[in-house]
């Protein structure tokens, strides 16, 4: 089974990828959104399954985080240009 995590990782880091142009294609920016937060995971758990531990862990919880700090900008910023 430990032979198989490094091409799970090399499976993930292509989904990261296949995620990050998804984002820069996206048309909607809640869908740009849900993809960076999905890259974010997939190379988070890449890097879990790597080994590094504390940085896996790491960066889940700052994926995980940004797509909400994200979403609250794109609403700021679009009823600040609704206003003006």
């Amino acid at each position: 089974m430990s032979a198989a995590l490094p091409w799970l990782a090399v499976a993930l880091l292509g989904v990261a990828i296949a995620t990050a142009i998804g984002a820069m294609v996206a048309r909607s920016l809640f869908v740009t959104c849900v993809h960076v937060a999905v890259t974010g995971v997939a190379v988070a758990a890449a890097v879990l399954l790597l080994g590094a531990d504390d940085g896996g862990l790491a960066l889940a919880v700052f994926a995980a985080a940004w797509a909400p700090v994200l979403l609250m900008a794109v609403r700021t910023a679009g009823s600040w240009r609704k206003a003006s």
